[in-house]
């Protein structure tokens, strides 16, 4: 097979100082090189002074060669990054130290290379300056300012002015949280999916803060509208993140509990609402998530939804023997018990709450104070519906 030459300009890619390490330690990259690809490399100087590379050998074991070449090129470069930066003539003498002691402690120090040349010129890698480069300067202006400008009167200006300058940044804007349109579409189209396949308690669907799905129950059809979205193949909302409740006194079933899940498939949320007053139950959905446990039991503590078919349903944060449900609009801040250390019986007793007639505050401006005439503000406000089944209408006055 016959053998070419390929003659390559290694000084546009490689700067002089590191081709000790293109070499190796006895030549040993070189010979790998040649072993590896069956061909001979040599490196010379042209008529110009530049270093270049000779490779000899068959056509594709020079491409093969070369490319190892480049490889180690890169290799070097990555590993020795420049980063070139001006000092006055008058602070050399103060970074340098006697007999070079300041600049050997900062090589040491921040183990990197800092070597000084005379002329304007930056540098053959100053163009292509990457994150590397970037980082190796810091090192080196930390190294700087820890050895000469805390040791020395000189002002800070006047010994390290950086070549490059850093551009100004456009002016930063608060992060507001963008609505990805498809998902909101895809979340859409299954809330009427849903809706279509569960006509008969799906009373509405919406969007709630823009891209949060939200579906509107009837109470009876709790357990099998989560079941649904569990169970589909479409949905997968197998994660049952939390429940709880609220409490609007302006309406009827003043009531409500919420249920919201998540799809580790899809990566997709939804809330389901439903509603009830302070008699009428709901199902648990214990047998659907077990986690629901706590959940309803919390509910329950906290506004007094009764959840049918459960476990264990009592109080889990509030005391034995407690009265009310704290988390009602009509529940009083103070509470109807008190509850103290009695130094002479030496325990803690329950006692009605009393407060002196200096410290009662009769402010009637909370409308939830004036039960119950409470304020008549519509539970949808800031929602978009995407889908109405039911319509309550108002009741007729008879005449």
């Amino acid at each position: 097979m016959r053998s070419e030459i390929l003659n390559f300009p290694i000084y546009k890619y490689l700067d002089s100082s590191f081709l000790g390490q293109f070499i190796g330690q006895e030549g040993t990259n070189i010979h790998k090189i040649e072993k590896d690809n069956k061909v001979a490399l040599d490196i010379y100087k042209n008529d110009a002074e530049e270093t270049m590379v000779r490779i000899t050998g068959p056509y594709w074991n020079l491409k093969l060669a070369l490319n190892d070449v480049m490889v180690l090129v890169a290799k070097i470069r990555n590993n020795n990054q420049q980063y070139n930066f001006k000092i006055p003539p008058k602070d050399i003498g103060f970074l340098i130290g006697k007999n070079g002691a300041k600049i050997n402690e900062i090589k040491l120090s921040s183990n990197v290379d800092v070597r000084f040349e005379r002329g304007d010129e930056l540098g053959k890698y100053e163009s292509d300056c990457e994150e590397t480069a970037k980082m190796l300067g810091s090192v080196i202006r930390q190294a700087v300012s820890r050895q000469v400008i805390r040791k020395s009167p000189i002002s800070t200006t006047s010994v390290v002015s950086q070549t490059i300058e850093t551009k100004t940044d456009a002016p930063k804007k608060p992060t507001i949280w963008k609505i990805d349109e498809k998902k909101r579409e895809r979340l859409a189209n299954f809330g009427k999916y849903a809706a279509e396949c569960l006509p008969k308690f799906v009373q509405k669907v919406q969007f709630a803060a823009g891209d949060e799905l939200e579906l509107l129950i009837h109470p009876s059809g709790v357990v099998p509208v989560l079941s649904f979205l569990k169970g589909n193949h479409s949905a997968q909302f197998t994660n049952l993140t939390f429940i709880t409740g609220m409490d609007v006194p302006t309406r009827k079933n003043r009531l409500e509990v919420i249920y919201a899940l998540y799809s580790v498939r899809f990566n997709a949320r939804v809330r389901v609402r439903t509603y009830t007053d302070e008699i009428a139950p709901i199902d648990s959905v214990t047998p659907v998530f077990k986690g629901a446990d706590w959940y309803e039991r919390e509910v329950y503590d906290m506004y007094g939804v009764w959840f049918n078919n459960h476990p264990d349903l009592r109080r889990i944060l509030t005391d034995y023997g407690f009265e009310g449900h704290p988390f009602r609009k009509d529940y009083p801040l103070s509470g109807y018990n008190e509850v103290r250390y009695d130094p002479e019986l030496k325990r803690v007793v329950y006692e009605p709450s009393e407060m002196a007639q200096e410290f009662r505050k009769f402010d009637l401006n909370s409308p939830w104070e004036t039960f119950p005439a409470f304020r008549n503000q519509s539970i949808t406000s800031g929602y978009e519906t995407i889908l109405e089944t039911v319509t309550e209408k108002p009741a007729t006055q008879n005449k």
